[in-house]
C-alpha cells in the first residue's frame, strides 16, 4: 500500500446501505456513531455518510462523496451477515481510487478477523472490539507514518498475510466516550420512517441507546463486539444524552440496545426513577433470572412497555449445554409474572444446539404449545463468527470453509444431534406451530403501504370482544399484535386481501417472466406456501442460505440453494425477508448476474397490480418555430431534466420537434410506435400552454394508457389549475425537477411510493393531489450538464435565432444559478426563491466542453440575475477571456460601477440587458424592485459612455399605475431616445404576486381559461379603460415617431421563407456604414452601429411593404375575410401605411385585453371568438416569435380555419397560398 504523506487526512465514515428502497425502516447501528464523534472531538477531518438516506447507485454516492471531499480514508463497519453491505463499501472505495486507505470494524471483525479480512478483501486495515480509541490511534499512526505494530486491537495486511497485535484492553470508563454523532448520519431522516415497533406497535420517534457494554454471561451462541467486561455507564451520562436527544430530535420512545439491562436491582431502580420522569416508553432485553416480582410495578410505572427475554429452550438439559445459567422453571415462573403485570413480554426459543436431540426438541416445541398465550418466538441457531458454537462448528469441520460461510451471509447449519429426517420433522412442526396464535375476528385490511411494507387492519379481540384498530404493522415480520384493552397476542395478521394482492401480482410475474424465485424461508413465508396455490407453481422456486432448512420439504416443494437461480436462468428474486432486503438484494448482484429484478416481496402487496420495471421515458421539447429551420430560443430546462434522468440509469429518449419536419401527431405517433414508449415528458412557461397542451393531448391520442407528465413555468406557477387547464396531464412537476423527476420515475416503476415524493401534483379520481413542496437543491454543481446532445443543439445552431441585437453567431444558452434574490411583483422564480450560484470551475468546465464540441461564439447567460457578487464577476471576466468569445448577460442598475463596466468590457461582454420597468419611482417601489429612476439614469449614461451594447424594456400598467406615472416613464423615454429601450404592457404570469392580486380582485376571473388564452394583458392598474386605451396608442406609435432613422438604408436581400434580411445603412451620429445580415423581421431587435453603438428600428422596406399589401389582397379575393393577430409597434406601422390593411374585411385580434381597449387607426381590435363569429379562413400572424403558439391555439379553438400565415411569408412576390400550414 502506498504511503500517505498528507499530515492531515481526509476521513469518510460510511454507514452502510441496510436497506433496499430509500424510506425503508432499519435498526440504527450505534458503532459507526460512536467511532465518529470520537475522531471528532479528537481533531481529524471527519465526513459521515448514511447510505440509508441516499438515492442511487452505492458506488456513485460513494464516488461522488470522495472526489467532492478529497477523500483519503473510508471506514466502515457491521454484523457478519452484513458481509455484502461491508464489501460493497469499501470496494467502491477502491474502485474510485486505489490508493484509498480502507478501514473496517464492528462484529464482523471482531469476531474472525483473519477469516474476515480476507473475505473482505479491498479492506486493509481491520479494528477489532471497541473501536473508539484504536480508530483515533490508527489515525494518528496514518497522519505521521508511525509504526502500526504499537497500536492494539488492530489487523492489517503485510506481504506474508495479516498482522493481528496485541488486544487491547476493554475502555474502562465508558462515560468519557463521547456520544454517538446522531447529526453526522441523518437522523432526523432516521426518525422519520423507523422500523415498525415492538409487537406491532409503532413508536414514531424511537432511537436506540446504550448504558451499558458487553455482558457478564457466556451463553455459547453469543459473540461480545463490544469486550468480554461488562461495564455500566453512569446515570448521569445517560440522561445527559437522553436530555439532548429529545430537545433536539422529540424523542418519545427508547430501545436500550444493551447486552442485557441491568443485572443488580438498585441500579435498575434508580434507572426506572430517573427516566418516568420523561414520560416516555422504552423496550430492553432481561433474563429470566435477574426479574424479581418486586420491580415488575416499577418497570412499568417507569414507561416500560416490552421485556425481551432470551429463553432458548424448555429443557434444562439445553439450558445448561448453552451456559445460559437459567431453568425453564424460572422461566415459567417469570413470564407468568410479567404476563399477570400487564407487561408485554418476549422471548424466542432456538433450537439445534450441540446436545439437541430429537427428545429436547419437542420438550420445547410442547411446552411452547402449553404456554402459546406468552408469544414466545420459534427459530434456528446460528452459528455466528466469534461464538462458541462457531469454533466447535469449525473444528467439526460442519463449517468447511470459514471465509465461503461469511460470503454465504452465516447461513444456519446443523451442529445438533439431530439427523437429517430428525431435522426436517422438527422443522416442518416448528412452521406448522408457529402460528397457532388465534387471529382477530372479523379482521379486515384498511391500508397497505407497498413501499414501506406495512399494513394497517382492524379486527375484534376474541377475548373480551372489543375493537381494534392496529397501525403502520410491518408485513412478513415475526412479531405479534395485542389488543389494546386486554393485552391478548395475536399472530402478525396476513388478512385474506392481502394475500389476494400478493397472488395476483406473482401471477403477473409469473405470466411476464416464465420463472420466479423467492429468497428467504421464515415461518410467515413458509405458512403462505402452504395455502397459496401459486406459490406451488413448479416454476416459482423456494430458496434460502439455510442448509439446516433446505433439509425440509415445504408443501411438498423443495427448497433450493441460490445457486439454482443461474442453474435454471430465473430473471426475477422476490425477496421474502424484508428486513434483511438489503442483505440479500446485495448477495445476489455480486453473485447472480443474469437476475434482473429484484423486487421486494412488500410490493406485491399492493391493491393495484404493480410489476416493477424498466420503464422506457420520452423527453419532448415542444415546436416553438412556424417552419423547421426557424430560430427559437433553447430551452435549458428539459435538458437537464434528461441528463439528470440519464444518469439516473433510465430509458430515456428525447425529441426536440423544432427540428422535425411534420406534423407533430405523426412525429409522436412513430416515435411512441417504434420504441414502446410507457411515458412522455414535456415542459414549457405559461403562455406555451397549447404547445404543451398538443404533446400531451397527441401521446394519450396516440396511445391511451400512456403516463404523461408536465413540468415548468407552466406546471409551477399555478399547479391545479394548469393540470385541469392541460387535461391530459397525469402528474406536474413543480419547481425544479431533476431530482423530482428521478423519483418519480422510481415510484412508476415501482420502488417507490407517490405519496412520498416532494413536489408533484397527480390525477387522484376526480381531484388532484399536490404533495409537500421540495426544498430547492442547495447544490447545483452536483447536476450534470445539460443533454445538449439529445435536443439536436447542432442543429440549433444551425439555424441559431439572431444574436442579441441582431448580431448572429453560433449562440448558446447557458446558467451560472438559479433563481433571483428579489422578489418584484410582476415575476415568478420557476426554480424556486433560493438564489444560488454555480461555482465557476464547474461552469467553465461546462463551457470549456461546448466550445470544443460545438464551437460557441456566443454565449447568452439564462440566469436572472448574473452580477450578484463583483469579485465573483471579476474572475468569470478573467476565466472567459482564454475562450475568446462573447457574451450577453442580465444585470440590474444598482450593481453597476465604472469599475465592473471596465471588467465587463475587458471580459467580453457585449451586450448588457436591465430590467427598468418604469422612470417612475412610486411604480418602482410598488413593484418591489428595490430600484430608483436615478440610479437607472447614472447607469444607462456610464454603460452608453463605455460603449457596450445594452437593452432594457419599461412595462406600463402596474397596479399603482395612473396617467402622471406613466407619462412620466414616456416623457423619460423620450428625453432618452438614444438608449432604444423597449416599451411593454405588463403581463400577469401565473405564480407572480400580480396573478394573485389579479385573482383577488376578480379581474382574472377564470383560471382556467386565463391559461388557455394564452395569459393576456389584463389592466390590474388604477387607469380606467379610456386612459389605458390612450397610453396603448402611445407605447404602439412612439418607438416608430421617436427613434432615429437609418440613411440610405439599402435592402441586400430577403429569404423569404425564414422572414430573415441582409442590409447596410449609414449611422446619423458617425455616418459610418454598417451591414447586417440574418435579420428576421418583425421582432423587437434593433440593429446597433458597428462603429459608435447607436441604436436603429429594423426598416421595412417599400417594396417588402407592397409584396404584404398584394399578397393580403389576394387572400382578400380568396376568402373573403382576414384576420391580422398580433398587434404591436411593427403591425401598427403596418395598418398605419397601408391602404388595404384598412379594408373592413379584415379584423385585427390580440389575445390582450388591454390592447383591445385602444384603435388602430381607427380599427377596432378583436378578441379571438371574432373568427368564429365573422367565419374566417385566414389568419396572418403578425408576430413570428409566437407563431407556433398562435398557430396551435388557432388548431384547438379554431377548427374553421384553413391557412394560418406568417406575416413573413407575405414579403414574397412569389407567396402562393398553397403553402400553408394545415390546421
Amino acid at each position: 500500500m502506498n504511503d500517505i504523506n498528507t499530515k492531515k487526512l481526509n476521513y469518510l465514515l460510511v454507514m452502510p446501505r441496510l436497506v433496499q428502497n430509500i424510506g425503508d425502516g432499519y435498526v440504527f447501528p450505534l458503532g459507526v456513531a460512536y467511532v465518529s464523534s470520537s475522531m471528532k472531538k479528537a481533531g481529524f477531518n471527519v465526513f459521515t455518510l448514511n447510505l440509508n438516506h441516499k438515492e442511487g447507485d452505492v458506488f456513485e454516492i460513494i464516488k461522488k462523496t470522495i472526489e467532492k471531499n478529497n477523500i483519503h480514508v473510508v471506514a466502515t463497519g457491521g454484523l457478519s451477515p452484513q458481509y455484502h453491505l461491508v464489501k460493497n463499501v469499501i470496494e467502491s472505495a477502491k474502485k474510485v481510487n486505489n490508493n484509498i486507505i480502507t478501514i473496517v470494524g464492528g462484529g464482523i471483525i471482531t469476531a474472525d478477523c483473519e477469516t474476515a479480512m480476507k473475505a473482505l478483501e479491498f479492506a486493509d486495515y481491520g479494528v477489532i472490539g471497541e473501536g473508539e480509541e484504536t480508530m483515533c490511534e490508527l489515525c494518528r499512526i496514518l497522519e505521521n507514518n508511525g509504526d502500526l505494530s504499537v497500536c492494539d486491537g488492530l489487523i492489517y495486511k503485510e506481504r506474508e498475510g495479516f498482522k493481528v497485535t496485541n488486544p487491547r484492553k476493554d475502555i474502562a470508563d465508558v462515560n468519557g466516550i463521547p456520544w454517538p454523532d446522531y447529526e453526522g448520519f441523518d437522523t432526523d431522516k432516521y426518525l422519520e420512517v423507523p422500523p415498525a415497533g415492538f409487537a406491532g406497535l409503532n413508536q414514531k420517534r424511537m432511537i436506540c441507546m446504550l448504558g451499558s457494554r458487553s455482558c457478564p454471561f457466556q451463553c455459547t451462541f453469543c459473540c461480545h463486539t463490544l469486550g468480554k467486561k461488562y461495564r455500566r455507564r453512569s446515570l448521569d451520562d445517560f440522561f445527559g444524552e437522553l436530555d439532548y436527544l429529545i430537545s433536539r430530535y422529540k424523542i418519545d420512545y427508547i430501545s436500550l440496545a444493551d447486552e442485557v439491562f441491568a443485572p443488580d436491582f438498585e441500579n435498575a431502580k434508580k434507572f426506572c426513577d430517573r427516566i418516568k420522569q420523561y414520560n416516555i416508553h422504552w423496550y430492553a432485553d432481561f433474563r429470566v433470572d435477574l426479574v424479581k416480582p418486586e420491580l415488575l410495578p416499577i418497570l412499568k410505572e417507569s414507561g416500560l412497555d416490552v421485556m425481551f427475554f432470551g429463553l432458548e429452550s424448555a429443557d434444562n438439559r439445553i439450558l445448561k449445554s448453552m451456559r445460559k445459567g437459567i431453568t425453564i422453571e424460572q422461566t415459567e415462573r417469570v413470564l407468568k409474572m410479567v404476563y399477570d403485570a400487564g407487561i408485554a413480554g418476549y422471548g424466542c426459543f432456538i433450537f439445534g444446539d450441540i446436545e439437541e436431540t430429537f427428545e429436547t426438541a419437542l420438550n420445547t416445541l410442547n411446552w411452547w404449545r402449553a404456554h402459546k398465550e406468552y408469544g414466545i418466538h420459534l427459530t434456528l441457531i446460528k452459528p455466528f463468527p466469534g461464538s462458541f458454537i462457531y469454533r466447535y462448528a469449525c473444528e467439526k469441520g460442519i463449517i468447511k470453509d470459514p471465509i465461503q460461510y461469511l460470503k454465504d451471509g452465516c447461513p444456519q447449519v446443523n451442529i445438533s444431534k439431530l439427523n437429517n429426517e430428525e431435522f426436517a420433522e422438527i422443522m416442518r412442526q416448528i412452521s406448522e406451530s408457529s402460528h397457532l396464535l388465534s387471529k382477530p375476528e372479523s379482521l379486515e385490511l384498511l391500508a397497505v403501504d407497498p413501499v414501506l411494507g406495512r399494513e394497517s387492519v382492524s379486527g375484534r379481540c376474541s377475548k373480551c370482544k372489543q375493537k381494534n384498530v392496529w397501525d403502520d404493522i410491518k408485513l412478513f415480520a415475526n412479531d405479534y399484535i395485542t389488543c389494546s384493552h386486554c393485552g391478548q397476542k395475536f399472530d402478525n395478521p396476513n388478512p385474506p386481501q392481502l394475500i389476494e394482492n400478493l397472488d395476483k401480482n406473482l401471477s403477473l410475474l409469473l405470466a411476464k417472466h416464465g420463472k420466479v424465485a423467492v429468497w428467504g424461508m421464515t415461518l410467515i413465508i413458509m405458512e403462505l406456501f402452504r395455502n397459496s396455490k401459486i406459490l406451488n407453481n413448479p416454476n416459482i422456486f423456494a430458496i434460502d442460505i439455510s442448509d439446516s432448512k433446505r433439509k425440509m420439504s415445504l408443501a411438498g416443494k423443495k427448497i433450493y440453494a441460490p445457486e439454482i437461480l443461474d442453474k435454471e436462468n430465473i430473471p426475477v428474486v422476490l425477496i421474502a425477508v424484508p428486513s434483511h432486503a438489503g442483505q440479500i438484494s446485495c448477495q445476489i448482484k455480486e453473485n447472480h448476474i443474469k437476475v434482473t429484478e429484484i423486487i421486494d416481496i412488500c410490493k406485491l402487496c399492493d391493491f393495484n397490480p404493480i410489476i416493477p420495471q424498466k420503464l422506457n421515458y420520452l423527453l419532448v421539447m415542444p415546436r416553438l418555430v412556424q417552419r423547421i429551420g426557424d430560430g427559437y430560443s433553447f430551452p435549458l430546462g428539459i435538458t437537464f431534466i434528461s441528463s439528470s434522468m440519464k444518469k439516473a440509469g433510465l430509458n430515456v429518449r428525447t425529441i426536440n420537434l423544432n427540428h422535425c419536419e411534420g406534423d407533430v401527431y405523426d412525429i409522436l405517433k412513430k416515435e411512441i410506435e417504434e420504441n414502446n414508449i410507457d411515458v412522455i415528458g414535456v415542459g414549457g412557461l405559461s403562455f406555451q400552454y397549447n404547445t404543451v397542451r398538443l404533446v400531451v393531448e397527441s401521446a394519450k391520442k396516440i396511445k391511451k394508457d400512456i403516463i404523461t407528465i408536465v413540468g415548468g413555468g407552466i406546471i409551477s406557477g399555478d399547479p391545479e389549475p394548469a393540470m385541469k387547464a392541460l387535461e391530459y396531464a397525469d402528474f406536474g412537476v413543480i419547481g425544479e425537477g431533476e431530482m423530482t423527476m428521478n423519483e418519480l420515475c422510481s415510484a412508476l416503476e415501482g420502488k417507490k411510493n407517490f405519496t412520498d415524493i416532494e413536489g408533484i401534483i397527480y390525477k387522484n379520481r376526480d381531484s388532484y393531489t399536490t404533495n409537500n413542496p421540495r426544498k430547492e437543491m442547495a447544490n447545483i454543481d452536483t447536476l450534470p450538464w445539460p443533454d445538449y446532445g439529445g435536443f439536436e443543439i447542432q442543429k440549433y445552431l444551425d439555424s441559431t435565432p439572431p444574436g442579441i441585437s441582431g448580431l448572429n453567431r453560433k449562440t448558446l444558452f447557458m446558467l451560472a444559478s438559479r433563481s433571483c434574490p428579489y422578489s418584484c411583483t410582476f415575476c415568478f422564480h420557476t426554480n424556486g426563491r433560493r438564489y444560488r450560484q454555480r461555482s465557476l470551475d464547474d461552469f467553465f468546465a461546462e463551457l470549456e466542453s461546448v466550445v470544443s464540441q460545438y464551437q460557441i461564439e456566443f454565449v447568452c447567460m439564462a440566469d436572472e440575475l448574473f452580477a450578484r457578487n463583483i469579485e465573483r464577476v471579476k474572475e468569470f471576466c478573467e476565466k472567459i477571456k482564454k475562450f475568446n468569445i462573447k457574451w450577453w448577460a442580465q444585470f440590474r442598475v444598482d450593481d453597476i460601477t465604472l469599475e465592473l463596466l471596465a471588467v465587463l468590457k475587458a471580459g467580453g461582454c457585449e451586450v448588457m440587458s436591465f430590467g427598468l420597468e418604469s422612470a417612475d419611482n412610486r411604480i418602482l417601489k410598488s413593484m418591489r424592485k428595490g430600484i430608483t429612476i436615478e440610479q437607472i439614469e447614472r447607469t444607462l449614461r456610464m454603460v452608453y459612455e463605455a460603449g457596450i451594447s445594452f437593452e432594457g424594456a419599461f412595462i406600463f400598467g402596474d397596479i399603482e399605475e395612473t396617467v402622471e406615472t406613466a407619462n412620466n416613464t414616456l416623457k423619460w423615454w423620450r428625453e432618452h431616445a438614444e438608449y432604444r429601450i423597449t416599451l411593454n404592457l405588463i403581463t400577469v404570469y401565473p405564480g407572480s404576486y400580480l396573478y394573485m392580486y389579479g385573482n383577488e380582485k376578480g379581474i382574472i376571473k377564470d383560471k382556467i381559461q386565463f391559461l388557455k388564452d394564452g395569459c393576456p394583458q389584463i389592466n390590474v392598474s388604477k387607469l380606467s379603460d379610456k386612459e389605458l386605451s390612450e397610453l396603448v396608442r402611445q407605447l404602439v406609435e412612439a418607438p416608430i415617431s421617436m427613434t432615429k432613422q437609418l440613411i440610405s438604408p439599402e435592402l441586400k436581400t430577403v429569404d423569404f421563407q425564414t422572414g430573415r434580411i441582409a442590409l447596410s445603412g449609414s449611422c446619423v451620429v458617425c455616418d459610418h456604414r454598417s451591414e447586417w445580415s440574418d435579420i428576421r423581421m418583425f421582432t423587437m431587435n434593433f440593429l446597433p452601429c458597428k462603429k459608435c453603438g447607436q441604436k436603429y428600428n429594423v426598416p421595412l422596406f417599400p417594396e417588402i411593404r407592397k409584396n404584404i399589401d398584394d399578397n393580403l389582397q389576394m387572400l382578400l379575393r380568396k376568402y373573403a375575410k382576414v384576420a391580422v393577430w398580433g398587434v404591436n409597434y411593427h403591425s401598427s406601422d403596418l395598418f398605419k401605411n397601408s391602404s388595404v390593411l384598412h379594408d373592413p374585411n379584415i379584423y385585427p385580434v390580440d389575445i390582450s385585453q388591454t390592447k383591445r381597449k385602444m384603435d388602430l387607426y381607427e380599427k377596432k381590435i378583436f378578441a379571438p371568438e371574432i373568427i368564429d363569429r365573422e367565419n374566417i379562413k385566414a389568419i396572418v400572424v403578425a408576430v413570428p416569435v409566437y407563431y407556433a403558439q398562435i398557430a396551435s391555439l388557432v388548431q384547438t379553438n379554431h377548427r374553421g380555419v384553413v391557412e394560418v400565415i406568417d406575416i413573413c411569408a407575405l414579403t414574397s412576390r412569389q407567396y402562393s397560398s398553397q403553402e400553408r400550414i394545415g390546421v
